[in-house]
């Protein structure tokens, strides 16, 4: 007996679950969004004001934490844009693991094929498709593992793989390292739960908050934010989101058109990127190039990286010649 077309079941949505069911398999990152959440909050009503020495290690190990995903998982990991010493590279694994960023693999999967597939239903993390909430929280527990060997299958082999047993234990030095530190309970909850919720949500607004623009034919719904970057500044200019998708193949931590903007008529748009950039300019080399942002031609500068940590890493700057340069990516892209 045939059944038409008009009388099947609509297809269920990942996004049509209760909010509080997690698919199989992602049982331990619901529990951990729950457990750093009600920690924090119970650090901010017991040490609602850090102490001048702990706030200082909380910030510094959110900035690592923030190197970690943006330069390594991001731009070296994902896109291939540069290169650097092998044991560089794993010091800023272990840094985005710490952050709470997850394991290399999974989280350059999620985002290669977010990049394939932005804004369309298999885009697992588009609030065109499931919402806001849904984009900046609830995919991270409700989609899918991570199809690693199709999206990421160089980061499933060789030295990689010692992160599938070391998250777990790195994860867990990161709740606690206020205690390993000796410092207390303030050291606990702010080095913690409140630093790892904050950096959570950091990452978080880049996928619901910059991609609340229109979507047109062609163009996907990536947008700038600035007032964003403020708040964010250990995510290294990762709130300039529309430059990242319409230049992908760049590594470049932050790029800035004020010139565009002033002709835009966005005069404190165009103030905020300067100040921005003033602050990206300590201990960092600018390169300046005139690129193409949001359908005009400005003046921009952009930072790379800490000149001091280049010279460190001995990193390599690439032009890639498209979000995905490896042929067997590409080819799963197709």
């Amino acid at each position: 007996m045939e059944i038409s077309v008009a009388h099947q079941a609509p297809q269920t949505q990942p996004w049509d679950r209760a909010f509080w069911k997690p698919v199989h398999g992602k049982e331990g990152v619901f529990a951990y969004l729950i457990v750093i959440h009600v920690l924090g909050l119970i650090g901010l009503i017991l040490y609602p004001v850090p102490s001048p020495k702990i706030l200082g290690i909380s910030l510094l190990f959110t900035a690592l934490g923030g190197l970690g995903t943006t330069v390594c998982y991001h731009r070296m990991l994902a896109h291939k844009t540069l290169r650097t010493n092998p044991l560089i590279e794993q010091v800023l694994i272990f840094c985005a693991v710490f952050n709470g960023s997850g394991h290399p693999a999974s989280w350059v999967a999620y985002h290669r094929l977010h990049h394939a597939f932005t804004d369309q239903p298999e885009d697992i993390s588009s609030p065109k498709q499931g919402g806001f909430w849904w984009a900046h929280l609830r995919w991270l527990y409700q989609t899918e593992p991570a199809d690693k060997k199709r999206w990421a299958p160089e980061l499933t082999s060789g030295i990689y793989r010692i992160w599938g047993w070391a998250e777990t234990p790195v994860i867990l030095l990161s709740v606690f390292v206020g205690l390993v530190l000796g410092l207390g309970w303030m050291g606990f909850f702010w080095m913690g739960a409140i630093r790892l919720v904050y950096s959570l949500h950091l990452q978080c607004f880049v996928n619901s908050l910059t991609h609340l623009g229109e979507a047109k034919e062609g163009v996907d719904s990536s947008i700038n934010v600035w007032w964003l970057g403020p708040f964010q500044l250990t995510a290294w200019g990762e709130n300039w989101h529309k430059n990242h998708h319409t230049h992908a193949g760049s590594a470049r931590l932050g790029l800035r058109c004020t010139a565009q903007l002033v002709e835009d008529g966005k005069p404190f748009e165009a103030e905020a990127a300067m100040v921005k950039s003033f602050l990206a300019r300590l201990g960092s080399k600018m390169l300046i190039d005139t690129v193409q942002v949001e359908g005009g031609m400005g003046y921009s500068e952009t930072m790379p990286l800490p000149r001091l940590f280049r010279d460190i890493a001995g990193t390599t700057l690439l032009d890639a010649p498209a979000d995905f340069p490896d042929e067997t990516i590409a080819a799963n892209i197709a």
